[in-house]
């Protein structure tokens, strides 16, 4: 061989079986999950805001050293949940927009649907999956926030008791899940409608400003605060307003839960009247 001359390594590429851990058929949708929430977790603004959602919480931690001093003097716990929650919501509705406007919408206007069923993937475990991919960052920004804010509430605040801060906790869970189930269903319904990222992104915006819009309207009208509960951001911050300080009256925190419902079943049932029609979803 002559100097200079370069030589090229030969490799055999054969079949190799797989060594990896097995998922049974109802568990594949934690795959879908997973491929969805590590392309969100590409996005850098995905990421600010997720670790954004932690930002209040210093505040937050001033006011509660600031007042447990008042509530000292008073003997009670001050109300400080409603706009802590409120805050909470203005991330979760960000969150929802960057991770959940491509979910479905994509794959159908791609045809990348036609290739998740060539393997064995079961389509309530496919939506399952895309709904869980954009309903973790919801929780983690709705309820992790609010675990940690309860437990030093409980630490620094001499009126708060273990029972009370039980209350916090069960409050904050059954709300971030109400808050998760309600924006994914109704998120992955516009992704699956438009079947564009850009389009389903405007119409939530759409949904969530019209929805308001429509809540305070009735309420006014019908000269009955009780319907903006109807808006889900509304009557999300009614309900957990209800469930972790009393705030409000059961009937306004029913009417949340009531309306959470009722969006999170009509996002259900545009997703699967779309779906239904799409030729890659037989």
């Amino acid at each position: 061989m002559n100097d200079g001359e370069q030589t090229a390594r030969v490799q055999q590429l054969v079949y190799r079986p797989y060594q990896g851990p097995l998922e049974s058929l109802r568990g594949r949708f934690r795959v879908v999950a997973a491929h969805q929430l590590r392309l969100s977790l590409k996005d850098r603004w995905f990421r600010r805001l997720l670790l954004g959602s932690f930002f209040p919480l210093g505040v937050f931690a001033v006011i509660v050293v600031v007042q447990s001093r008042i509530s000292q003097a008073l003997g009670r716990v001050l109300d400080l949940w409603q706009p802590f929650w409120g805050i909470q919501l203005f991330f979760a509705l960000a969150l929802t927009y960057l991770c959940g406007r491509a979910s479905i919408g994509e794959d159908l206007r791609t045809g990348a649907a036609t290739v998740y069923f060539t393997r064995p993937l079961t389509r309530a475990g496919y939506l399952w999956g895309k709904w869980l991919g954009v309903a973790l960052p919801v929780m983690v920004v709705t309820l992790g926030p609010a675990l940690l804010l309860a437990t030093f509430r409980l630490l620094v605040e001499p009126a708060a008791t273990a029972a009370l801060f039980l209350r916090w906790l069960a409050a904050a869970a059954l709300a971030s899940l109400l808050v998760a189930a309600t924006m994914g269903w109704v998120m992955l319904g516009l992704s699956a409608l438009t079947r564009r990222a850009r389009a389903a992104g405007f119409l939530w915006i759409g949904v969530v400003v019209g929805g308001s819009a429509l809540a305070g309207g009735l309420a006014e009208t019908l000269d009955d605060s009780l319907w903006r509960a109807l808006s889900f951001t509304e009557g999300s911050a009614h309900l957990f307003s209800f469930l972790a300080e009393g705030r409000v009256g059961w009937a306004e925190g029913a009417m949340g839960a009531v309306g959470m419902v009722a969006w999170a079943l009509l996002g259900w049932m545009v997703l699967r009247l779309r779906l239904a029609a799409a030729r890659d979803w037989e």
